[in-house]
């Protein structure tokens, strides 16, 4: 089975951006002792490595597991009905989940996996896993 987890390297715009606002929020709530703006830094940190430590996909020969924040999702390839790019979904559905990301769907379960935070080998290794599934965009 591979394992795939988030790196820091794959997720560099979102830790960029994380990364300013708590430089940002901390200092000026110890400043103007604001105590809330420090929460809110130390609490976008603490989203930021939560991330990193528990999203992870791993690739069996017959399934695929995916975890997040909060939950852990099996996709059984025996059950796999389709697989597209969640961009080819209806408005406003194709806004939330953006281009980069890859809906495996079953009878039961629509999984997403935004290969952003992951290394380019998750993505290839998906794709290859589940090309007979896919259905490209409609024109």
């Amino acid at each position: 089975m591979r394992e795939f987890e988030v790196t820091f390297k794959s997720m560099l715009g979102m830790v960029f951006v994380v990364a300013m606002l708590v430089v940002m929020t901390i200092p000026l709530g110890i400043s103007t002792k604001e105590y809330f703006l420090v929460a809110l830094g130390v609490s976008l940190f603490s989203w930021l490595l939560l991330v990193r430590l528990r999203f992870k996909i791993q690739i069996g020969e017959d399934e695929i597991v995916s975890s997040t924040i909060l939950s852990t999702r099996y996709v059984k390839l025996s059950e796999l009905e389709e697989c597209f790019w969640a961009h080819s979904h209806r408005y406003p559905k194709n806004r939330f989940f953006g281009p980069s990301t890859y809906t495996l769907r079953t009878s039961t379960e629509s999984v997403y996996i935004n290969f952003k935070f992951y290394p380019l080998e998750c993505g290839k290794a998906i794709l290859e896993k589940t090309k007979k599934f896919h259905v490209p965009k409609p024109k």
